[in-house]
């Protein structure tokens, strides 16, 4: 049911800085008001007063009274009316309702108080969890509670762990703290325990961290000039003559001669907002290369929805008119279903200055007939995933075959991406693609300015 604790570096401290220890007459001197509601879903049946098994010697109610007392809120008696009754009613909905696990042992670390959130993630109902310990409630984990209560009783200082616990099939993390609750004469009485579960913090907080290392990896790259443009040549397979190039980026690690993959910049790249910087990056580079010979330039999702992005590119490509006529640009079939209208809109700037559009990864979705009526395209680039097996495979064969017959009857060029082996090249000539591309024709190497 559950995975191994995981214990946190650094103090194990904790204080309240502001307020110290919130007592019931604090709570009683509160002007009356109706109990507060939240609106989201319950996590579990709402109480207002929940009745457990009695453990020896407790009352087994749970109630504001029991862990007030416990703390040392003060002077209490048994008949409580009037303002300290609605008092008492609002601590024990807010501690009924909690979405963190709250209870009280006592010394012999048995459950005397526990709240319905606790006996959730137990998955016993909650007159089972008192008169029990955390060892015997979980047995993958409780004994790291019971240490931690063992801890709390010994120092008398706060004790915390974070612990893994499967919560309905799933993995949650949870942040536990044990204190000691004095007695009227100031030693130790019982124990008290809040776990708290932190996944989605520590999800977001590992988001931010993703978002950090990214901006500081491809934003200091763009900075120091540490982004690199490779390509990979484009072949006619009629005759097998390199006809154009496909540009591709690379970033060299700092500090080193490292060279980084896409794959392992571009997915934080454009889920944080730098894409569209590398594309226009890409865009003013490949210009370059243009001027001597054709080549074909990847857009992102994200580039084609961000309107500066695109008018940034419009506005470099017109300053170079010839360059753009032999720029292809290529446009990922998911990417023009998440913004079909502005690629739409892009494409006839992009055809106004003369350069072309290819549809990139085609036969992956599920809508390829609306982009053949709606972009005015040039070709199809097959997919590289109907392409590497084709040579072995009789399904591959019929679904490039009819990729080939729909760019026929469109009049549209195509080109087969993965060509790893002359045994594929040769398939792909039979059914007569247009261009291949892949390691078998050549490996992405750095981009020379030479004559073409």
């Amino acid at each position: 049911m559950v995975r191994q604790p995981v214990h946190r570096d650094g103090p194990q401290l904790t204080t309240v800085e502001a307020g110290g220890t919130l007592t019931a007459s604090d709570l009683v001197n509160a002007p009356e008001m109706p109990t507060p509601r939240v609106d989201r879903p319950p996590r579990h049946t709402p109480h207002t007063r929940t009745t457990v098994a009695p453990a020896p010697g407790g009352t087994g109610v749970f109630d504001a009274r029991a862990v007030a007392d416990r703390a040392g809120a003060g002077e209490r008696t048994a008949s409580l009316t009037g303002a300290a009754a609605i008092a008492e009613r609002r601590l024990e909905n807010i501690i009924a309702q909690s979405p963190a696990m709250i209870a009280v042992k006592d010394l012999s670390l048995r459950y005397r108080v526990a709240n319905p959130e606790l006996a959730r993630v137990a998955g016993r109902p909650l007159a089972e969890v008192i008169g029990h310990t955390a060892s015997e409630l979980f047995p993958e984990f409780g004994g790291e509670i019971d240490a931690q209560s063992e801890a709390a009783i010994e120092t008398g200082e706060p004790m915390h762990c974070d612990l893994l616990v499967e919560v309905d099939g799933e993995v949650r993390t949870f942040h536990v703290v044990s204190f000691v609750l004095d007695g009227p004469d100031g030693g130790p009485a019982e124990v008290g325990c809040i776990g708290t579960d932190i996944t989605d913090r520590l999800r977001y907080e590992h988001a931010l961290r993703a978002r950090e290392e990214a901006l500081e990896l491809v934003g200091a790259a763009l900075v120091e000039h540490r982004l690199q443009v490779v390509s990979q040549p484009v072949v006619r397979i009629a005759d097998g003559r390199v006809t154009s190039e496909e540009l591709l980026v690379r970033l060299r690690a700092p500090g080193s001669t490292e060279v980084l993959a896409p794959a392992a910049f571009l997915p934080a790249a454009e889920r944080y907002g730098l894409i569209q910087e590398i594309d226009t990056w890409m865009v003013a580079h490949a210009v370059q290369v243009a001027a001597h010979r054709p080549v074909q330039v990847n857009l992102s999702a994200v580039t084609l929805s961000d309107r500066t992005a695109r008018q940034t590119i419009l506005s470099t490509l017109s300053l170079a008119p010839e360059a753009a006529a032999r720029i292809i640009f290529e446009v990922t079939e998911s990417a023009a279903a998440e913004h079909i209208d502005a690629a739409e809109a892009f494409a006839a700037g992009l055809t106004e200055l003369g350069c072309g559009l290819a549809l990139d990864d085609f036969g992956t979705g599920f809508g390829s007939f609306t982009y053949l009526r709606r972009l005015p395209l040039r070709y199809l680039k097959i997919d590289r995933s109907f392409v590497t097996g084709l040579a072995d495979s009789a399904e591959d064969r019929r679904v490039v075959a009819s990729i080939v017959g729909i760019a026929r009857q469109f009049g549209l060029q195509t080109i087969a991406e993965g060509v790893e082996d002359a045994a594929v090249l040769g398939v792909l000539a039979e059914l007569e693609a247009d261009y291949a591309q892949g390691f078998h024709l050549g490996v992405p190497a750095p981009v020379h300015l030479r004559a073409g």
